[in-house]
């Protein structure tokens, strides 16, 4: 299930590489899936190439608690 989610996501991303929902997406996908470091990476990807957009730093943050890192996720929550 995720897998087609992540392929869908990543597909997205071939035709519009700065599509921020579709990283949030493609981030979010890889955590569900197990894929723990490549949804940590992906997150940080895109919220190096958008740093003001709020979604991706919420998002992120919340993955952040999920995983119990409850310092990086109020990290997160500060930067808003």
């Amino acid at each position: 299930m995720y897998n087609e989610s992540i392929n869908l996501y990543l597909a997205s991303l071939k035709l519009n590489k700065k599509e921020s929902r579709s990283k949030i997406g493609l981030a979010k996908a890889y955590s569900k899936s197990g894929q723990k470091e490549k949804a940590e990476h992906a997150f940080e990807k895109a919220s190096l190439e958008h740093p003001n957009n709020w979604r991706i730093v919420v998002d992120f943050g919340i993955y952040y608690f999920q995983e119990g890192a409850y310092d990086k996720a109020l990290n997160k929550f500060t930067q808003l």
